[in-house]
């Protein structure tokens, strides 16, 4: 929605008038062609996109319970953003596509163990429960290089790292301390939204040890 400012009263497009001044009166007075546009702050929803928003309604809704993979919507969009687009209906590798069609899948076959830890952060499912979209680690490491930068030079750095660190296979929302990966993927998601001091776990400082 585009907004005016003109001696303290807004003006937004669509209204002729607001206290007897027309917007062309308000261009006069402030002396430019447009008047002075004032950003609007886009929210969270908005900045994540349709694809994150269409994701993000599936997870949390068909992924539940213990086999959550986000503490709410919020924790999911901000993790959302750093995902690399993909092909829509693709179902492997290391995109928002593959999690949003396990995220789909887990509500349509009523299987969400089969589907929901291939829908979460890390990517891949439990070692009994078939394909995965890809491994935690890489699920892991895009997310940090996006997230938290600082804490490995770079990918292959992180990936080397996480090669090192037991993965317990597919992701549990209750495991937020020990020495694996799944503890690493639970403060990366708390980083999406505070990265301090949530970097630091993810990267394997305390309790991820």
């Amino acid at each position: 929605m585009r907004r005016y400012a003109s001696f303290g009263v807004w003006l937004e497009a669509g209204l002729l008038s607001v206290a007897g001044v027309s917007l062309s009166q308000c261009e006069t007075y402030l002396d430019l062609p447009d008047a002075e546009l004032i950003e609007v702050e886009p929210t969270l929803e908005m900045a994540a996109g349709e694809a994150c928003r269409s994701y993000c309604d599936a997870v949390m809704a068909n992924c539940t319970g213990a086999d959550a993979v986000y503490v709410n919507r919020v924790q999911c969009l901000n993790v959302c953003r750093t995902m690399a687009p993909g092909t829509a209906g693709e179902d492997f590798g290391n995109t928002l596509q593959c999690r949003l069609l396990n995220a789909r899948l887990a509500g349509e076959t009523a299987e969400p163990r089969s589907h929901c830890s291939q829908a979460g952060p890390g990517g891949a499912a439990r070692p009994d429960l078939g394909n995965s979209c890809t491994t935690n680690c890489e699920g892991l490491c895009a997310g940090m290089r996006s997230i938290c930068p600082e804490q490995f030079s770079s990918l292959n750095a992180c990936l080397e790292d996480c090669a090192l660190v037991p993965d317990l296979g597919g992701f549990d929302l209750g495991i937020g301390q020990g020495n694996s990966v799944q503890c690493r993927l639970f403060h990366l998601g708390a980083a999406a939204a505070a990265r301090d001091p949530h970097c630091r776990h993810a990267a394997g400082a305390p309790p991820c040890r």
